[in-house]
């Protein structure tokens, strides 16, 4: 029997909720500047999944606290599927451009760890439709920055999801399927999905895997209308708000507004509004995750991106505010300008000395490129006992910026790696002593620099002048002591004028 149709909820009220989860998201990546979460879960995947949530939340890009957890995110060992994934994610949503490398370095991890028949784990532990489901968000992330994803891939992950789904219609954690479930059935359904997109885009979707895909999301889809629930996840219970979130991903990505005779983003949207917590969070307030999947839920943040958007729900103006046209770009061959009306060319780069091929990592590279190449964790090192440590950029044409940012080095998954942390550097731009600033780094994050008027950047020079204390063994040694350098600098762009 159908269900009368019950009134959306309210547009305000619905986007005061996203203010106030968002509000306290950000409460928690601010307590320690950022490395509480780091108490909460090692991986990286909770601090991406909190970035990805703030810029979906209306964060922007240019905040420092958004800035301060992409750092956050280059220290990071990246080894488990959903880290992976997530890290795209966020990337991805932060600065595609600036973020390419990173991306698809990241995207190439994923495919590698592409199970032979297709699906994804953790890796090396239990293959489930979970790490699956997020390794084809992330490829689906990667390839929306322009990383190319052979159809190989989403061939072999379509034909590996067949195996999750139960004779019910429904899908399960485990293949061969055991119980069907409302949060793996939205998996499966989303998953589907995207293999059909990119197949399609790529032109290599034939017609026989096209019905298959359809028939079997058609399946899947009417199980969840059969067992549609916002209060609880069918057939499981647990993970209530996973599964909240899953039906919004999978909703945006079949373009369905309804799931049998349900609103299910007006439904879900209400479940949230009264169960979200005083403080603004959904569960304890010291884990982000359900509070991140019930903004994401709320915001609709995966149909925010695509053209198959349901119909249902309220939709809240964009909030384009002039802080949105400033945005900080790397140095090479990224854009400048929004929308992409515009690429730096890259840069010249020279150094006093670079630390290549070491005895630190051998296999390893760290020449004066990777100081402008977006990744804050592929660092400029000079060799030990350069006591001289400079770094001169150069584009190849004239940039406006009004100001820069500088990140120390790290080497990601190894935070006792014998690396000094520069304290102070001199930033001399366009090769005139009288632009020079002295600055004092941040001890965690990016360092802003705002010039005192909007420069045509020609050159940019970066001296090393004082470091972190040496570590007490290195003290008294006869061993040079360990190298320094830079992480990241990149130009912050003047803002362009807002089309009319």
């Amino acid at each position: 029997m159908a269900q009368p149709q019950q009134a959306a909820p309210d547009t305000r009220a619905v986007g005061q909720a996203i203010d106030r989860g968002v509000a306290s998201l950000r409460t928690l990546a601010l307590l320690d500047e950022g490395r509480h979460l780091d108490a909460v879960n090692q991986r990286a995947g909770l601090r991406a999944l909190v970035l990805y949530t703030l810029l979906k939340g209306g964060v922007a890009p240019t905040d420092p606290i958004a800035l301060d957890l992409v750092y956050g995110l280059s220290r990071d060992s990246v080894d488990q599927t959903y880290d992976a994934a997530c890290t795209i994610l966020a990337l991805e949503a932060h600065d595609a451009f600036a973020h390419r490398a990173w991306i698809e370095a990241l995207a190439q991890k994923l495919v590698d760890w592409q199970e032979s028949a297709g699906a994804w784990s953790y890796p090396g532990l239990v293959i489930d439709l979970s790490n699956t489901q997020y390794a084809a968000l992330g490829l689906w992330a990667a390839s929306k920055a322009g990383v190319d994803v052979a159809s190989s891939v989403w061939r072999d992950l379509a034909r590996a999801t067949f195996g999750y789904q139960s004779p019910d219609g429904g899908f399960s954690y485990t293949s061969p399927p055991g119980g069907s479930t409302g949060s793996m059935t939205a998996a499966g359904v989303g998953v589907l999905a995207l293999c059909e997109l990119e197949l399609a885009l790529l032109g290599d979707l034939d017609e026989a895997l096209a019905d298959e895909l359809g028939a079997r999301r058609a399946r899947g889809l009417q199980w969840l209308a059969d067992r549609f629930a916002v209060d609880t996840n069918p057939g499981l219970g647990g993970h209530h708000l996973y599964y909240l979130y899953g039906l919004e991903r999978m909703g945006a990505l079949v373009g369905a507004s309804h799931i049998g005779d349900h609103d299910w983003y007006a439904e879900g949207a209400r479940w949230l509004l009264q169960a979200q917590t005083e403080g603004g969070s959904w569960g304890p307030p010291s884990d982000p995750t359900d509070t991140c999947f019930g903004v994401l839920f709320l915001e609709r943040a995966t149909g925010r991106v695509r053209n198959r958007v349901p119909i249902s729900g309220p939709r809240r103006p964009v909030d384009a505010t002039a802080e949105e046209g400033a945005a900080v770009r790397a140095l090479s061959s990224v854009v400048i300008t929004r929308g992409g009306e515009g690429l730096a060319p890259r840069a010249r780069v020279k150094t006093s000395s670079d630390l290549s091929r070491s005895k630190l990592h051998p296999d390893e590279d760290y020449s004066g490129e990777f100081a402008v190449d977006g990744n804050p964790g592929t660092p400029w090192l000079a060799k030990p006992g350069d006591t001289d440590a400079t770094l001169r950029i150069q584009p190849r044409g004239a940039v406006e910026a009004i100001g820069l940012t500088i990140a120390p080095p790290v080497l990601p998954g190894r935070p006792a790696a014998p690396v000094l942390r520069p304290t102070r550097v001199e930033v001399v731009v366009n090769g005139r002593n009288k632009e020079a600033l002295t600055v004092d780094l941040a001890a965690f994050g990016r360092t802003r620099v705002l010039f005192p008027e909007p420069l045509t950047i020609k050159s940019v020079e970066l001296k090393v002048l004082a470091t972190e204390a040496l570590p007490a063994t290195a003290e008294g040694s006869r061993e040079k002591p360990p190298p320094t350098g830079l992480g990241e600098v990149g130009l912050i762009a003047a803002p362009t004028a807002k089309r009319r």
